[in-house]
């Protein structure tokens, strides 16, 4: 299992840094697809907890609202979003008492979840300094799960949220907000050598350090409580030793508000 996770994660790892530095067509045509995807497995989870959200609406409005990050795109948002309520109330009274309301609001609900925040990725690299915002967002993420990871195995003894989910420790959430501002920092000080603009001073980065690493525990969390509610382990097995796709972009879903938040703020 710790060959698979190590052989993923050295394939995958270069591969999603390539895609963020190259941005533009490809970043919003995969993180579509990669909505796409995440709702189909949200949708499956969902099911095994007795469920029936309609892929016909989740997998669709998932996959278009990062597309609807593109330039000149952003005006169809409202129709988009407004045809998704309609087709949805649609089909519950076409279905009658057979589709509940968790069912429908699960409809709505999901791709907003994943396709709603997986857009705010894509919104964030196409701003003017949005390299290293999107850098800053994947690297401290990264960083986050990794820091978590290792100071919960070395020096875990007190659960975090022991009912959702038992391997969470507080020792592990403070490595991380030890190691995740401290790579924001060095990111900061360290891509003007590269040609990048840093848009944010040292302590400033800092500071979005702590919002990251908090965010980014938070996703985690909020997964994990999924999958505990539809009595599912992983969301799928699309990646091997590491699970499905939300298992791979709960942290960077929530870090993602927190980077995009701050953002608007920085400027």
């Amino acid at each position: 299992m710790l060959g698979q996770r190590l052989a993923t994660a050295a394939i995958g790892g270069p591969l999603l840094l390539a895609l963020v530095v190259i941005g533009g067509v490809p970043l919003v045509v995969v993180t579509a697809l990669a909505a796409a995807y995440g709702s189909h497995e949200l949708r499956a989870m969902l099911r095994r907890a007795g469920y029936a959200p309609s892929g016909l609406v989740m997998i669709p409005l998932s996959a278009a609202l990062p597309l609807l990050a593109w330039d000149g795109w952003a005006a169809l948002e409202p129709l988009v979003l407004g045809l998704a309520v309609v087709c949805t109330l649609a089909l519950a009274l076409a279905r009658g008492g057979r589709w509940s309301a968790p069912d429908w609001a699960f409809t709505l609900a999901g791709p907003l979840l994943v396709g709603g925040l997986l857009r705010l990725l894509v919104a964030l690299r196409l701003r003017s300094d949005g390299l290293w915002w999107l850098l800053a967002v994947v690297l401290g993420t990264w960083i986050s799960d990794t820091a978590a990871y290792t100071a919960g195995r070395l020096f875990g003894r007190h659960l975090l949220a022991p009912t959702i989910s038992p391997k969470k420790t507080v020792e592990g959430l403070v490595g991380s907000l030890v190691a995740t501002p401290l790579a924001l920092v060095l990111l900061a000080l360290l891509v003007p050598v590269v040609g990048v603009r840093s848009p944010m001073s040292a302590p400033a980065a800092l500071g979005a350090g702590l919002l990251l690493a908090l965010a980014a525990t938070l996703g985690d969390l909020a997964e994990s409580l999924i999958k505990r509610q539809c009595g599912v382990k992983d969301s799928g097995a699309v990646f091997p030793g590491h699970g499905g796709l939300l298992d791979r972009v709960d942290s960077l879903l929530f870090a993602g508000v927190a980077g995009y938040g701050v953002a608007l703020v920085v400027r």
